[in-house]
């Protein structure tokens, strides 16, 4: 195959703001026969993914504005359920994507939208590097957003940990067990917990909160000690690395009220 033929397929198979590769589907293994099974007796599994944008300078406002019509448009697509946009608190030119669709086949149908062949046509010439793409999936069960009456005040956590082989387990009983806690924080509006797909050693937290000190408050109670004992245990490199605070840039039309 020439390499102009290799690159035309890859293109057509790579998204940004949907950004995955298409008809992915971790459940068919190599060597096997993708079947399409009738929706009315498989239920199809949803997809959860965080992608990362790291743009130029002066290329910020231009590109969110690309990116914020592509997420009101998937904000009203059947079977979108979460499509959630953040920047930086500290300002850095980067954009966070945290995305949740109802099934694979539902995502497929997304990318075929203008707005988001518009971000991929955007992505050409606003980012530093291609588009970092993670496809995750539940470690624990699945919470949405609770009602959210002023996003833009809201604190938004990122945080993405590298367990030891060996210590794999453990790290999931103990995230199992702060799960269970911080969804009944005051404050809390999501806490969820996802293993990578690609790399079953990689995890990634993502929370909502009300605000920066409902935020603060919940890691000074108790039940943060176990887990920060789990961390030094369980942990290749320091939870702290691999933290992200955001904040929303698409509050004005936040829909999570109503999902």
């Amino acid at each position: 195959m020439s390499d102009q033929k290799t690159k035309s397929k890859v293109a057509k198979c790579l998204l940004a703001g949907g950004l995955i590769v298409a008809g992915m589907n971790p459940a068919v293994s190599l060597g096997q026969e993708a079947v399409t099974p009738s929706p009315e007796k498989v239920s199809e599994p949803p997809v959860v993914m965080f992608n990362t944008f790291h743009l130029k300078r002066g290329e910020e406002t231009s590109f969110l504005t690309t990116m914020r019509t592509n997420a009101r448009h998937a904000r009203k697509e059947k079977g979108n359920i979460i499509f959630d946009v953040y920047q930086p608190e500290d300002g850095a030119s980067d954009l966070y994507l945290v995305e949740r669709w109802s099934s694979q086949r539902i995502l497929d149908k997304h990318m075929q939208t203008a707005p988001l062949k518009a971000v991929m046509e955007h992505v050409k010439t606003a980012t530093t590097e291609a588009p970092n793409l993670e496809y995750l999936k539940e470690v624990s069960s699945p919470l949405l957003p609770k009602a959210i009456s002023s996003p833009a005040a809201t604190r938004n956590v990122v945080v993405t940990l590298f367990a030891k082989p060996e210590r794999q387990s453990d790290l999931i009983l103990a995230l199992q067990t702060v799960t269970e806690h911080s969804r009944s924080a005051p404050g809390n509006l999501s806490f969820n917990v996802f293993q990578d797909v690609s790399d079953a050693n990689r995890f990634v937290i993502v929370e909502r909160w009300v605000s920066v000190e409902a935020h603060e408050k919940h890691l000074t109670q108790p039940y943060i000690q176990p887990l920060q004992a789990a961390f030094e245990q369980d942990l290749r490199e320091p939870a702290v690395n691999g933290r992200l605070l955001l904040k929303d840039v698409f509050a004005s039309e936040s829909v999570a009220t109503t999902r």
